[in-house]
């Protein structure tokens, strides 16, 4: 497999390569410093979230709702020369380190990363990438403190007319 380079990448290498440097060459020699620690910085926060999620696990099963609370680590432009436009791959972790994948079209949609969010989702599918487990969900909106309060009051309220209809159930039914 053959490392590919960029134009950029390329100049780098053979600047640094050469034993004196010309007036021309000062701009690239003088980025090179720099490059190298974006370089090493990006395989450092790399290295950090991959030992983040390395226990990830899968959430639900495929077509669950799930409410969770995540932090965004990464969101990522692809498909920018798609005729549809760029769409957007958000990477997002629980606290319990389990990573979850949100691919958006809007970028009005697009979380933050490093800021919690709670949120709403469906369960697309399950998948493993560089041996990580991920859950990819879709239909994933954020939920305010209210929203959630209102959730749980609903889910509370359904749970009571369920135990009710069940004793009623049992009492007219004694076996």
């Amino acid at each position: 497999m053959t490392n590919e380079l960029s134009d950029y990448e390329f100049n780098v290498r053979v600047v640094a390569g050469q034993n004196s440097i010309t007036y021309k060459m000062a701009g690239i020699a003088a980025s090179i410093i720099p490059f190298y620690l974006r370089e090493v910085e990006k395989k450092l926060v790399k290295e950090i979230e991959l030992r983040r999620v390395a226990d990830s696990k899968h959430l639900g099963a495929v077509g669950d709702k799930l409410i969770l609370n995540v932090q965004c680590l990464k969101v990522i432009t692809v498909g920018q020369d798609s005729q549809f436009g760029p769409s957007y791959l958000h990477r997002l972790v629980d606290s319990a380190g389990n990573l979850v994948i949100w691919f958006s079209s809007n970028s009005y949609n697009n979380l933050k990363p490093g800021v919690q969010y709670t949120v709403k989702a469906t369960v697309k599918k399950h998948d493993v990438r560089d041996g990580v487990n991920q859950t990819v969900v879709t239909r994933l909106t954020t939920i305010s403190a209210e929203e959630l309060q209102d959730m749980e009051l609903k889910a509370a309220r359904k749970a009571a007319r369920e135990a009710k209809k069940t004793a009623k159930t049992s009492e007219s039914n004694p076996t």
